[in-house]
């Protein structure tokens, strides 16, 4: 029944949060394969987008230029330097409050003959900017929401499961180690930091085909913290199991973990507010179980022996 009820309000919180017109965004494949330019052609591939990035390569037999058109205001959001080789993964801040907002890529030829592009672009909606930048209603009310099943969820472990040393720190080097290989693999296709690299190495996991629902990113990036909840949950079962000082040295690199990965979104997107507060979220029942194990005396066990010895 317990189960039951948990998985409800996994549903409710998911529901909650995934509602919203921009947080039910997922991916948009804009162009895929060659194209070619005639001299001075200019070619546009129509999308639409909300938050979402730009993720794409260029290869070209010729200098061309890429930008990304707001077509509502006919502004260029992007315009990148000129050039044969061109690699972009940039994020459009649009919109607050609307739907989809429509927008066009255009592929230019700057050299003075015929070109061929081989171009690989997606539209990728960003999660963690629509949450860092509160675009949406309900970003709060959704993160308090799987805080509360967070903490929860540690108690129940403490009181009911146990786990070995052994998986809980294999379950947080896997976790950690899966990021930071997608996170490599996008900043070095897409010359990136390690925010928009996980996110960009994300659209060449082929996880399922891209679509306009689910989108690859926020798969990749909700896996990352699953994976990091269920290192943070066996390490609280692996109490009973650990020393005091391998126990808390453990949780200290689970909590660590957290803060780097908050740190790294906080420069990415150059706010404060929202990682440190999810951030903080995330640890607080974790530093809180470090503290009481530390107050707790520390156990000491006198050998017994059914042999009784006389004293000479």
């Amino acid at each position: 029944m317990r189960r039951l009820v948990m998985a409800g309000v996994a549903v409710v919180t998911f529901s909650m949060i995934a509602a919203t017109p921009a947080l039910a965004h997922g991916d948009q494949r804009l162009v895929t394969g060659e194209v070619a330019l005639d001299v001075g052609e200019t070619v546009a591939f129509p999308g639409e987008l909300h938050y979402h990035r730009l993720v794409g390569r260029f290869a070209a037999t010729g200098p061309i230029s890429v930008r990304l058109v707001d077509e509502t205001t006919g502004a260029a959001v992007i315009d990148s330097k000129p050039g044969s080789d061109i690699a972009l993964n940039e994020l459009i801040r649009c919109c607050e409050g609307m739907g989809w907002a429509p927008h066009r890529l255009e592929i230019e030829n700057r050299a003075d003959r015929p070109v061929v592009v081989d171009a690989g672009v997606t539209l990728v909606h960003d999660d963690l900017a629509v949450s860092v930048f509160r675009a949406e209603a309900g970003v709060v009310e959704g993160m308090l929401a799987l805080a509360g099943i967070w903490v929860y969820g540690l108690v129940r472990t403490r009181r009911r499961a146990a786990c070995t040393p052994r998986a809980a720190l294999a379950t947080l080097i896997v976790v950690s180690a899966s990021v930071v290989v997608i996170a490599t693999i996008g900043n070095a296709r897409y010359g990136t930091g390690s925010v928009p690299g996980l996110l960009a190495g994300a659209v060449d996991i082929p996880l399922f085909p891209v679509n306009p629902i689910a989108s690859r990113a926020s798969v990749i990036a909700f896996m990352a913290m699953a994976g990091w909840a269920v290192a943070g949950s066996r390490w609280i079962a692996a109490r009973d199991r650990m020393n005091r000082v391998a126990w808390s040295a453990l949780g200290l690199a689970v909590v660590g973990a957290a803060i780097v990965a908050a740190a790294l979104v906080m420069i990415e997107y150059r706010t404060l507010g929202m990682p440190a507060f999810f951030a903080a979220l995330a640890v607080l029942p974790i530093c809180v179980a470090l503290i009481v194990e530390r107050r707790q005396p520390v156990a000491t066990t006198t050998p017994t022996s059914p042999i009784a010895v006389e004293p000479v």
